[in-house]
């Protein structure tokens, strides 16, 4: 009995041990939203909330264009909300995509804490909203992740079949394999999730889109070759230089033309 009991704690320890050092070093969330659409030339965006199958009020902008040829969800990182990520929408904007981001559960306006299971939660029910609410037959869906908002958009696209292809930038192999680069002292074997993204390329049939800074500060380059080549065809793999925040602005015109390049193709 006694013998028990101490394995029934471990298991607990180990549990929520897990999940506290995946909230700890995962994610930064930052609840207060610095800017709008509005301030970026976008008057017309909307507040947008969605509940999740949980039952989380999940927060987003929806941005229209009116010289859209593909509907886009967006996913963001780990750290700040989508007040943080509108110089990035603004080029995608300019490339003919009408937007739909969002907050992760913890994140902006978002209610709940972030946890693996709900960031995926999370952008299923963007997906239902953008599915709801746009002909996605007229302006096929694309789905957008940056660095950890790379695996929920991988995850979304192996979910649902009317993602008409994927984009993924900075984006890591793994929880397991970013854990060994930043907290090698912390074992594998403590990670509260798996945030696998390596798993779920290699299942994925629509298009995908692989971007990755060759001197990536945080997400080492080799990742973003290691995800390209796990993955299916069709793919593509384009090098950026730059920080891992700021690659699509340090190099502007590499990324652009790579994004022109594969919207063509789908």
């Amino acid at each position: 009995m006694k013998i028990l009991l101490i394995a029934v704690v471990t298991l607990l320890i180990f549990l929520f041990g897990a999940r506290f050092l995946e909230r700890r070093f995962v994610y930064f969330p930052d609840r207060a939203l610095s800017h709008d659409p509005g301030e970026i030339g976008f008057p017309e965006y909307r507040n947008v909330y969605v509940e999740t199958s949980d039952r989380k009020r999940i927060h987003g902008w929806w941005i229209p264009n009116k010289r859209a040829r593909f509907s886009l969800i967006f996913c963001h990182g780990n750290a700040g909300n989508i007040s943080h990520r509108l110089d990035r929408v603004k080029i995608l904007h300019a490339l003919g995509f009408q937007t739909l981001m969002f907050d992760y559960r913890g994140y902006g306006r978002s209610e709940g804490d972030p946890i693996e299971s709900g960031l995926y939660k999370d952008a299923e029910a963007a997906y239902e909203w953008i599915v709801k609410n746009t002909n996605i037959s007229k302006y096929p869906l694309v789905v957008y992740g940056e660095s950890l908002g790379g695996v929920v958009a991988l995850e979304l696209a192996l979910k649902k079949e009317r993602v008409r292809a994927v984009i993924i930038e900075g984006t890591f192999s793994s929880l397991k394999d970013i854990g060994k680069v930043h907290l090698p002292f912390i074992p594998s074997f403590l990670a509260g999730g798996k945030l696998d993204a390596f798993s779920k390329i290699s299942k994925i049939a629509a298009p995908k889109l692989i971007l990755h800074s060759d001197n990536d500060e945080i997400i080492p380059f080799s990742m973003g070759q290691k995800l390209y080549e796990g993955a299916r065809e069709p793919k593509k793999f384009v090098a950026l230089s730059g920080s891992h925040n700021t690659a699509f602005l340090d190099a502007p015109a590499v990324y652009e033309d790579s994004l022109r390049e594969f919207l063509e193709t789908l």
